[in-house]
């Protein structure tokens, strides 16, 4: 560094100052480096859960579909109001579970997804923070 005709521990103060700045420049790019990583792949795990539940939507509204045809069916089967009360009261009762069991699943999948697309950036976190320290 070049004399500035300042006194004597000035220069050795700002070659300090300038070690020190370019020792956080290159954590701080290390960091950024590793948090773009950590959020890519949670991204990734983001895409590939989104499809999976997209797909069960998909099955769950074609096995409704399947079953409002059997209902149909069954009404126009039914020869007396009795019959259309048993067929509408079985159709009610199986619906609902249907809906019980298809929401329970669908909520499993996106919490795993929530929880898998965390991961990566908690660990990345973890890890530029234990390294900073």
């Amino acid at each position: 560094m070049p004399n500035l005709g300042l006194p004597l521990p000035y220069p050795e103060f700002m070659q300090q100052g300038l070690a020190q700045a370019r020792k956080s420049g290159s954590t701080a790019k290390i960091a950024a480096e590793a948090a773009s990583a950590a959020l890519a792949d949670s991204f990734v795990t983001i895409v590939k859960g989104s499809s999976d539940c997209g797909l069960k939507i998909i099955e769950a509204a074609y096995a409704n579909f399947n079953a409002a045809l059997e209902y149909a069916g069954a009404l126009l089967a039914a020869k007396t109001i009795s019959d259309v009360m048993d067929v509408t009261t079985t159709r009610a009762e199986k619906q609902l579970e249907a809906f019980v069991s298809q929401t329970a699943e669908l909520t499993a999948r996106v919490q795993r997804v929530a929880i898998d697309a965390a991961e990566p950036v908690k660990a990345g976190l973890t890890k530029t923070f234990n390294t900073a320290a």
